[in-house]
Order: C-alpha cells, then structure tokens, then sequence
C-alpha cells in the first residue's frame, strides 16, 4: 500500500497541474483525456493483480529456464548456457 500511494500522488499531483493549465487555457480535448488516463492509472493500481516478490521472480525463473531449454535444444537438466 505504501508503494502504491507513493507512485498514486505524485502523479496525481503532476496530472492535476498539467490538467489545470489546460482547463485554463480552454483545452478542453487534451484535459478529457488526461482526466480518463488518470482515472484509468487510479483504477489499475487500486484495483490491480498485486503481485509479491516471490511470484515475480519465480515468473523470472520460469522465463530463465525456458530460454535455456530452447537454446540448448530441450534438454531440461541443463542449467548453463553451453557456451560458457
């Protein structure tokens, strides 16, 4: 949560201004569409997969292997590239 209202108000701070200068200067395009990227960055980190450390690196893990498996040629017991 800490995270996420440290990533949420200083963008919100620097949309907020950037959607104020345009309303002031009858921009009305641009400021609509700002408004529905902000709401749709507010919707995302409120209500987003959160994901924790360690699904993200076994997701990492799980791309590693793959890529090792393929380059050398399936085999799963391999854990160097055969270059090295």
């Amino acid at each position: 949560m800490q995270t996420k209202l440290g990533i949420i108000i200083p963008v919100t701070l620097v949309m907020g201004i950037g959607f104020f200068m345009m309303m002031r200067a009858n921009v009305l395009v641009p400021s609509i569409i700002l408004a529905i990227v902000w709401v749709c960055h507010i919707i995302y980190l409120c209500l987003g997969q959160e994901q924790s450390p360690k699904s993200i690196k076994r997701k990492f893990n799980d791309f590693h292997m793959r890529n090792i498996k393929r380059i050398c040629g399936g085999k799963s017991d391999v854990y160097a590239f055969p270059f090295t």
